[in-house]
């Protein structure tokens, strides 16, 4: 299959290189001597998705000498007891909850605001919804942030543009559509379960239906941009995301289609934006930072 693409994998490949290095040298390095401290709420038997997660982050924490303190919960009541242990000790510069409880509203909502760096309680997806600045997506979940730094940083248009989200979760799905809808891109949003023509029309396919390969040949053309930001488990315990390589890298080899894959684009991207929000917020709340009008580091 691979010899009859007329480009390879690496050509039809959005690189998140050039993304991460952009913030590694504009916000965490710039910001400098700070050693901020991250709380992760995760489950005591983490799935694979989770042991992926953490893995990512401890080794981006080694990189900048963040500390990373990994809070092992039994259940949801052992996860909330645990976010208020960190929201009440001086040392945190940030929380985030893992997979295993992001469904419970009663727990994100007890993160406070300040140390929310993942958009996870109802008070931060309201400041996200609401800010009008140029600057606003930074506001929003890592990954769903990330989608939207592919596009910007390898100059995708977007205004005018026809983008399909498939999807409908308030994690990823909902923020990414209101993402793309303020920079005037026309969206729609899709199930999973949708006709494969539902996707013709689109210029821009952003899957996250956390419905491992479904997305298949039927549904994209060579000329279209997909960015993968669904992710699940397998049958045999893999994390694959929600488009099928297989099937649709040979059809975007044929045209000037894109991807951005949730393994080799999205999930180190996101990484690195967690990192730089602790980082950020670590020299606010020591008051080691200073912003310009428009909030850029100065």
């Amino acid at each position: 299959m691979a010899a009859q693409m007329s480009k390879n994998m690496s050509d039809i490949l959005l690189r998140p290189d050039g993304i991460i290095e952009n913030l590694e040298n504009q916000v965490i390095r710039k910001i400098g001597n700070v050693f901020p401290t991250l709380g992760v709420i995760v489950s005591d038997n983490p799935n694979a998705l989770e042991m992926l997660c953490i893995k990512s982050i401890k080794s981006l924490a080694d990189k900048y000498g963040a500390n990373i303190d990994v809070r092992m919960c039994r259940d949801v009541t052992d996860a909330y007891k645990a976010v208020k242990n960190l929201s009440y000790s001086p040392g945190t510069d940030g929380i985030v909850v893992l997979p295993s409880y992001t469904n419970d509203r009663f727990l994100l909502n007890s993160i406070p605001t300040v140390l929310d760096l993942d958009c996870l309680s109802a008070n931060s997806i309201g400041a996200f919804e609401c800010d009008m600045s140029d600057t606003f997506y930074r506001l929003a979940p890592c990954m769903s942030c990330s989608a939207y730094k592919v596009v910007e940083y390898f100059d995708i248009p977007v205004k005018g543009k026809r983008v399909t989200i498939v999807g409908k979760s308030l994690r990823t799905s909902l923020p990414i559509a209101s993402i793309f809808l303020k920079k005037g891109a026309i969206i729609k949003v899709l199930d999973s379960n949708c006709s494969w023509s539902s996707y013709n029309d689109a210029d821009i396919i952003v899957c996250s239906a956390n419905n491992p390969c479904f997305l298949g040949k039927h549904a994209v053309s060579e000329d279209q941009v997909i960015i993968d930001v669904g992710f699940g488990i397998d049958d045999l315990g893999n994390v694959p995301g929600d488009v099928n390589l297989d099937e649709v890298a040979p059809i975007l080899a044929n045209g000037t289609g894109r991807i951005a894959t949730i393994d080799g684009t999205i999930i180190p991207i996101a990484a690195e934006l967690l990192m730089a929000k602790l980082f950020v917020n670590a020299a606010k709340m020591r008051n080691m930072m200073m912003l310009d009008t428009r909030g850029n580091i100065v």
